[in-house]
């Protein structure tokens, strides 16, 4: 695909151009080459599935349309936990049930909360679905409980048969693909706290999970490819210990790598990890993130636009000098909203410092009690819906120049046209125009996200057909997208 795309808009884009379109500003140009293929954009169902499979069958599949459908977010990805029994787990809605009764032996009726929200996702068409396991169950930990201990050497082989044994019910029974599926979740971590599932897998045994995995889902399940290995931090866990587990001998054996945000890494330490997965010919991804306190990770809750440029931010970073091709946030829907949203309703729709900036969407953590089963939303939702509702799997990223200052932009094809996402995070409005390499006929619509508007449509921009350009402005403060489709 991002040969043949990258090809059309090579021709195109070497036909003599024509005189400077009359725009408001800079004209930023595209570059008719692709730098990276888009798998997706999507959440996790972890943790909030125990509080809302709970909720009335209404309200349930509100929150399913708003996730999986472009009445929302419409996620081109969704992570499934697949639950460990939560042995030692002090916190009752982190410790997901697990289908393993004892090695090869299984309950298929555990784990409905979980099952519930991944059926919901496979029946509204989530193309991407991906499994994840936060620890291994009891009887393949050092110490018998699914946090504070790590992987047991020489278990590799029995936890990759439960998981692929997790894959094929999936498939065979369910009816639902697992397209990829990861076998650790920040290994450098054995979560001894036990907040929460957590084992640590030392960087010497990441290879022999990842052999083994692999060579199970090939034989028995060969549509779920690996994924590997969600260490939390890029400068000082992926970027030095990737080698030790994975090299240009075994590369094949993940179908992508996976890392998380935070230490919310610079533009540098981004670049340098997509070089090292160039290196490897492997895709980079991004599959957990949150939680930003405005200058690392920690408590608050912000609901507001200031929260939402940054979430627009690092997914800029994420993409461009990243070059990644997939961005999860950590979980859809959180409790963790910091303040009585029945007692005092405006408080959703103010920062706190009590709440966790983790959720895209939030729900009364008090719902047994008071009923109140509506959810809140967050500037970050509908941030996050510039990109995921417009740019899906199969798009081509391409690197842009004359951005204006204060400014971030990115470009995408795809056989339907073009979509440019822009971020203006001055106080002030800005002049936007775009030359589209492309001598197609387009309409053009326009999406934007700021403190007053929530992915609304407005008619702002205009397109020079003559000229190939969008003609824009970007109101101070918002996200805003340009959707050219082909006519």
């Amino acid at each position: 695909m991002l040969m043949s795309i990258t090809a059309a808009v090579v021709q195109a884009g070497t036909r003599a151009p024509k005189a400077r379109a009359a725009t408001l500003g800079p004209l930023v140009t595209i570059d008719p080459r692709g730098a990276q293929v888009i798998q997706g954009f999507g959440a996790s169902g972890a943790w909030w599935p125990h509080d809302v499979a709970h909720f009335a069958p209404a309200a349930r599949e509100q929150i399913g349309d708003l996730l999986f459908t472009g009445a929302g977010l419409d996620l081109s990805m969704f992570r499934y936990e697949l639950g460990s029994g939560g042995e030692g787990v002090t916190n009752p809605a982190r410790a997901p049930q697990s289908f393993a009764v004892r090695p090869g032996v299984y309950d298929w009726s555990r784990g409905t909360d979980d099952l519930l929200f991944l059926r919901q996702a496979n029946q509204r068409g989530v193309p991407v679905l991906v499994g994840f396991v936060l620890s291994p169950p009891r009887f393949w930990t050092t110490n018998g409980r699914t946090c504070g201990g790590s992987l047991k050497a020489g278990s590799e082989s029995a936890f990759a048969d439960y998981i692929t044994d997790v894959v094929t019910h999936l498939h065979d029974d369910e009816g639902i693909t697992l397209s990829y599926v990861s076998p650790m979740n920040e290994p450098d971590n054995a979560f001894a706290v036990c907040w929460q599932e957590g084992a640590a897998v030392p960087t010497a045994q990441r290879a022999r999970v990842v052999a083994a995995l692999a060579g199970r889902l090939a034989v028995r399940a060969p549509y779920t490819s690996v994924i590997a290995d969600e260490s939390s931090l890029v400068k000082s866990q992926l970027i030095p210990h990737l080698g030790t587990w994975l090299t240009t001998a075994n590369a094949q054996q993940v179908g992508a790598i996976a890392t998380h945000l935070y230490d919310y890494p610079t533009d540098g330490t981004l670049a340098q990890a997509a070089t090292i997965a160039g290196r490897l010919n492997r895709p980079l991804w991004t599959s957990e993130i949150c939680c930003y306190d405005g200058s690392g990770f920690g408590a608050g809750y912000d609901p507001t636009m200031t929260n939402g440029l940054w979430l627009a931010d690092t997914m800029w970073r994420a993409l461009v000098p990243g070059r990644q091709s997939a961005f999860t946030w950590w979980t859809a829907l959180s409790r963790s909203i910091g303040c009585n949203v029945v007692a005092f309703p405006s408080c959703a729709a103010a920062p706190n410092t009590d709440g966790w900036n983790d959720g895209l969407l939030y729900y009364d953590p008090n719902f047994r009690a008071d009923g109140n089963q509506a959810v809140s939303f967050t500037k970050r939702f509908w941030v996050f819906a510039n990109f995921s509702r417009f740019v899906r799997p199969g798009a081509v990223r391409h690197d842009v120049t004359g951005v204006p200052r204060g400014v971030r932009a990115l470009a995408f094809s795809s056989p339907h046209g073009w979509t440019v996402v822009a971020i203006n995070d001055r106080t002030i409005t800005t002049s936007f125009g775009v030359r589209i390499p492309s001598s197609s006929r387009f309409s053009l619509q326009t999406y934007r996200t700021s403190a007053l508007e929530d992915i609304a449509q407005v008619h702002s921009a205009r397109w020079d057909r003559a000229h190939h350009v969008i003609v824009a402005t970007l109101p101070p403060r918002s996200v805003t997208t340009f959707e050219l489709v082909s006519r």
